[in-house]
C-alpha cells in the first residue's frame, strides 16, 4: 500500500503537481505510473518527468522522492536495488540475452520504500513481483545520485560479477552495450 500525505505548496515540484490537480502523494504516484516509461533529455532536472511527460524508473522515483522531501516526509526512501534480468522477469528483453547467449545480467533499478513497503511507479507494465524475488542488493539513494552515482555503481556491480563469473565471455562494456539494447526494447 503506497504511503499517503497531503501534498502542500512547500516547493517546486509540490507546486507543479498542484497545479496539474494532484493533491496527494498517493495520487502522484499513480500519475507518474501512468506516464509512459522512455529516457529523458536531463536527468539534472529534478521535474523533467513532469515537463516531458514521461521517464524511466531513476527520473520518476526521483522525482517522487524529492516531493516526499518537499513535504518533510521521511519515511518514503529512494532505493538502488540490482536484480537479475531475464527473460521471465523481464520478457521483452528476452530475445536480446538469447542472441548474446546469456541467461541473466545485473540490472539496476530505482524504486521507492516506506516501512517494509516497496513502491515501484515505473510503469503500468512494471511491478515490483517481477523483480523482487530476483533483487541481490539494495541501498538507499538521494535523488541528486541517479544521474552519476548510479550508472558508476551498476557498473561496479557488473565489474565485480563478471569477476566472480569467468564463464562469462564479455567485459563491462559489452555488457553494458547488451544491457542498454534490453533498455531499449523495454521503451518499445
Amino acid at each position: 500500500m503506497i504511503v499517503n500525505f497531503s501534498i502542500h505548496p512547500l516547493g517546486p515540484i509540490s507546486k507543479q503537481f498542484l497545479q496539474i490537480g494532484i493533491s496527494d502523494y498517493a495520487s502522484a504516484c499513480d500519475f507518474v505510473r501512468l506516464l509512459p516509461y522512455a529516457r529523458n533529455s536531463d536527468k539534472h532536472q529534478n521535474d523533467i518527468v513532469l515537463q516531458e511527460g514521461f521517464g524511466t524508473c531513476s527520473t520518476k522515483h526521483a522525482l517522487l522522492a524529492e516531493l516526499a522531501l518537499e513535504q518533510e516526509v521521511k519515511r518514503v526512501r529512494l532505493m538502488l536495488g540490482i536484480f537479475m534480468m531475464h527473460a521471465h522477469n523481464t520478457p521483452r528483453v528476452a530475445a536480446i540475452l538469447a542472441e548474446h547467449k546469456l541467461i541473466a545480467i545485473p540490472e539496476a533499478h530505482t524504486y521507492l520504500r516506506s516501512a517494509n513497503t516497496l513502491i515501484d511507479c515505473t510503469g503500468v507494465n512494471f511491478s515490483e513481483q517481477n523483480f523482487l524475488p530476483d533483487l541481490i542488493h539494495e541501498i538507499e539513494i538521494v535523488p541528486k545520485q541517479i544521474r552519476e552515482y548510479k550508472p558508476l555503481y551498476h557498473q561496479q556491480y557488473i565489474e565485480t560479477w563478471l569477476a566472480d563469473h569467468p564463464e562469462i565471455p564479455y567485459t563491462m562494456p559489452e555488457i553494458w552495450a547488451i544491457r542498454e539494447a534490453c533498455i531499449a526494447a523495454l521503451a518499445q
